[in-house]
């Protein structure tokens, strides 16, 4: 029983980390688009471009970093309680096993 709920928690980490790793891919992606946007929108205002026409596109992004930094955030919490859960399931078989080599002697 103790071995099945160390799979189940080493399971649900694992999925946890690779969300929170394809999350944190996205943090890049969009750290990358605000660069990309602020060196555009530089070149576009000397060239006499309206900065207002950038508005939406920055409420925009603003938006979606939000977005994926609440959910690192969320994985990251999620994350350490099923690491903690599956230390605790590790040492509670070990404790286990002990109990039962003491019995066997």
């Amino acid at each position: 029983m103790t071995d099945l709920i160390s799979r189940n928690n080493k399971d649900l980490y694992d999925a946890y980390s690779l969300g929170h790793v394809s999350i944190d891919w996205l943090a890049v992606l969009i750290r990358q688009i605000e660069k990309e946007v602020k060196s555009m929108r530089q070149e576009l205002t000397e060239q006499g471009c309206d900065y207002s026409q950038f508005y939406d596109l920055d409420k925009l992004i603003a938006i979606t970093s939000f977005t994926v930094d609440e959910q690192l955030e969320h994985f990251d919490s999620i994350k350490t309680r099923f690491k903690e859960a599956l230390e605790q399931a590790k040492e509670s078989l070990l404790k286990h096993e002990n109990v039962e080599k003491a019995v066997l002697l």
